[in-house]
């Protein structure tokens, strides 16, 4: 919604938006989803959630913090985010789950120099296979993409591990 004042003598014209609360697309598809998919799509989140502590802890042993810096946003939590049901970034890693405006869950990755590549990646193609995760490319670089990530994200979300 936009907040219009009209020009009279004495105003200027204000013209201020105002967010709305996304509509939630899992919310959507689970409530659509034949028990099957159901299965399928809480499935897909458990694996997400496994493969992150997995991650979490092989990202632990890295001596220097600023590697371990990373952000983690539960989407469902956040009132404006319609597809992202879950992100979390570090400097050399990005993996999302997130369900479309098709009613579909997938997985979103990226490595960037990542020191743990092999074994995460053979986390993922196990649990996913390479039907419901993709890697992803960001522009015009990871490192750019993830300093412009930081720099706008509430403290909340940035944690050294």
């Amino acid at each position: 919604m936009k907040r219009i004042e009209f020009l009279t003598k004495g105003t200027a014209i204000v013209n201020s938006p105002q967010r709305r609360k996304a509509l939630k697309n899992y919310k959507f598809t689970m409530k659509r989803a034949l028990p099957i998919h159901k299965a399928i799509f809480e499935g897909m989140e458990h694996s997400y959630h496994r493969i992150l502590k997995i991650v979490k802890t092989l990202y632990q042993t890295l001596p220097n913090a600023v590697d371990r810096t990373v952000l983690e946003i539960n989407g469902k939590l956040d009132p404006y985010e319609s597809e992202d049901l879950h992100l979390f970034i570090t400097p050399h890693f990005y993996f999302k789950l997130r369900c479309t405006v098709l009613e579909v869950y997938e997985v979103q990755y990226l490595f960037h120099n990542c020191p743990f590549e092999e074994e995460i990646r053979r986390q993922i193609l196990k649990s996913y296979g390479t039907v419901r995760a993709y890697e992803v490319s960001k522009k015009p670089d990871y490192t750019t993409f993830y300093k412009e990530v930081l720099a706008f994200q509430p403290s909340e979300v940035v944690n050294v591990l």
